[in-house]
């Protein structure tokens, strides 16, 4: 399938300089799926560790940028990587258009591990002061999505690395993103267990609404080490039940969050501001009331609409992630 795209900062990375093994050397396998493959790898020049993912041909999503096609998987990254880039979302270095795959050379960070690996090693759960510093970074990083014109349709732990040394915390995997847009979705698209309940009602989704039920179930999944919905009528109608340690603001949020009418959901902004995130944290002197006085006193100043989408809400970006990383100094 081929898809036309806006001219946004696309010229900025070359996909052929030179061969892949000229420049970098690849090593272990570090995974593999219906589409393709990715590999641990560095670059010759520097010893930069990398992550080198091959993608199919035949599977991949074409988009004609002005010099030719395009994967859109690449498309979608170069939109969000544009400078001012943020810190939660994986960089693409490189990108390689070999005969039968395209090569994306990607940002690996050491020491990491994916958010449901590192949840399995801190005994199932995280703390609620260590999940609101998680939670609050992927937001950033949605929101960041959201202002560049990119959604990105697949949010689950195994889809976020966290730096196990800083607790830094980066979106990867856009292989099931699409350019935003004002009307619905009606393709599948991620894990099945992920989807809003307007999916099952109607075969469609808005994009706003669907990224914050995702969350949602991240964040169940992150405090209570369990999935919120067993059965897809409980989906539906958004029935899940609370172990006994979480928290009454903690709870609210995920029942906002997994509210099974599309109109009264949260939008990103919303959830930022909302009381669980307030207080400070165990991981650090990382002091997110600082940080939300800093968000409502920008909410209040810069209001903006942001590719017309009416889901959207009206911050910047840029002042969340720079905000958030002055507090993790």
């Amino acid at each position: 399938m081929k898809y036309w795209i806006m001219n946004y900062c696309l010229k900025s990375m070359s996909c052929v300089i030179g061969h892949l093994e000229e420049l970098f050397v690849q090593g272990e396998l570090l995974g593999k799926g219906g589409n393709g493959c990715i590999f641990a790898g560095f670059r010759k020049t520097d010893g930069l560790p990398v992550a080198i993912k091959y993608v199919l041909k035949s599977r991949a999503n074409v988009v004609m940028d002005a010099d030719g096609p395009l994967p859109l998987e690449v498309a979608l990254m170069k939109r969000v990587n544009a400078a001012p880039a943020c810190p939660y979302i994986l960089q693409l270095i490189d990108w390689f258009d070999l005969p039968t795959e395209y090569a994306l050379v990607l940002e690996r960070p050491h020491p990491c591990q994916d958010l449901s690996g590192f949840c399995k090693a801190q005994g199932g759960v995280l703390s609620e002061e260590l999940a609101h510093y998680v939670l609050l970074q992927v937001v950033v990083a949605l929101w960041h999505c959201q202002d560049r014109g990119v959604v990105h349709r697949d949010i689950k732990p195994s889809n976020l690395l966290i730096k196990t040394d800083t607790l830094q915390v980066k979106l990867i995997d856009f292989s099931c993103g699409k350019l935003l847009k004002d009307s619905p979705f009606e393709d599948f698209a991620g894990s099945l267990s992920y989807l809003p309940p307007e999916w099952f009602h109607d075969m469609k989704y808005l994009a706003g609404p669907a990224t914050v039920w995702s969350l949602g179930v991240t964040l169940f999944q992150l405090v209570c080490g369990c999935w919120p919905f067993q059965r897809r009528k409980k989906t539906v109608h958004g029935r899940f039940k609370f172990p006994h340690w979480v928290s009454a603001d903690c709870k609210r949020l995920i029942r906002w969050c997994l509210t099974p009418s599309v109109v009264y959901r949260p939008t990103l902004e919303k959830i930022a501001l909302h009381p669980w995130f307030r207080g400070t944290q165990e991981t650090g002197e990382k002091d997110h009331c600082k940080t939300q006085q800093d968000l409502e006193e920008h909410s209040a100043t810069h209001k903006r609409s942001c590719w017309r989408c009416p889901w959207q809400s009206s911050w910047h970006s840029a002042h969340w992630w720079s905000t958030l990383s002055a507090q993790s100094k």
